[in-house]
C-alpha cells in the first residue's frame, strides 16, 4: 500500500512539473519591432516623433522610409481594440499584439506581421 501511495505521489509531482511549468509566450516590445525593421535597413526617424497621444497610444515610433511608417504601442490589446473601434481610419492598419502599424506598403506590413 505504501508503494502504491508513493507511486501516485510521484506521478502527481511529475505531472505538475510537466504541465505547470509550461512555456510562457514572450510579450512583444517596441524594441522587437525596431530591431526587425533595422534588420531590413529601415531606421528610426528620431526627428519626427508621432503624436501617439492623439489616438490614445502610450508610445509611438516613426521610421525613415519612403512612405509614412509609424508603429503605435498600446498598454494592452483591449486598449488597442477600443482605439480602433473609435477611429475608423485605424481599421485598415495592421495589428500585432498590442501594436498597430500605420503604413500601406506591403513589404513593411510583412516585416511588422513577422515579428514574434
Amino acid at each position: 500500500m505504501k508503494r502504491f501511495t508513493v507511486i501516485i505521489i510521484m506521478i502527481f509531482v511529475c505531472s505538475l512539473l510537466l504541465f505547470g511549468c509550461g512555456k510562457k509566450e514572450k510579450e512583444l516590445t517596441m524594441d522587437d519591432f525596431i530591431s526587425a525593421f533595422e534588420e531590413d535597413s529601415i531606421s528610426v526617424d528620431s526627428e519626427n516623433e508621432p503624436f501617439y497621444q492623439m489616438i490614445s497610444a502610450k508610445n509611438g515610433v516613426t521610421f525613415d522610409y519612403e512612405s509614412k511608417t509609424v508603429i503605435y504601442e498600446y498598454s494592452s490589446a483591449k486598449d488597442l481594440n477600443e482605439a480602433i473601434a473609435s477611429n475608423d481610419y485605424m481599421k485598415e492598419w495592421a495589428v500585432n499584439g498590442k501594436f498597430v502599424l500605420e503604413c500601406s506598403d506591403d513589404d513593411v506590413i510583412e516585416i511588422f506581421n513577422n515579428v514574434k
